[in-house]
């Protein structure tokens, strides 16, 4: 009888000390979340849609994180932009971050990398110089 009521009690100590790490991580997350969402509808959302084929006067971002630059169809984008989707630029959260930071610095210089010429210029004007924010949002938009 003891060694059953030793396994229960050790069942319901180790659901707890779960729960509890799930409690202390969530608020975490979502504060994560909630930031680079705020920054989103403050910075990007007046541009950018997060639905699929929803384009605006920049593309969508949904399912960006994994995609080639420049291949939304429908979507006019720059010769700069353009050019770094068909050098093979592929959007990770690392890229975007830096991207976000300059746009037309950064595709110029992955266009140099490649070896392949870096004219014209960029669309997206707009730039999340601290790299808290560009992270928040890239997280952000890596949910989508």
């Amino acid at each position: 009888m003891k060694l059953q009521h030793e396994g229960k009690r050790s069942f319901f100590t180790a659901t707890i000390g779960f729960a509890l790490v799930i409690l202390a991580t969530a608020p975490m997350a979502s504060a994560a979340d909630s930031e680079g969402e705020t920054l989103f509808k403050k910075h990007c959302a007046n541009c950018h849609s997060l639905e699929p084929g929803k384009n605006r006067s920049g593309p969508s971002l949904a399912d960006l994180m994994g995609r080639k630059a420049a291949t939304i169809d429908g979507y006019r984008y720059s010769k700069l932009l353009r050019s770094a989707g068909e050098a093979g630029l592929v959007w990770d959260a690392e890229k975007l971050e830096i991207y976000l930071a300059s746009p037309k610095r950064y595709l110029k210089a992955f266009l140099k990398e490649a070896g392949k010429p870096a004219s014209g210029g960029s669309k997206m004007t707009f730039r999340l110089k601290k790299p808290e924010e560009a992270k928040a949002v890239t997280t952000y938009l890596g949910d989508f």
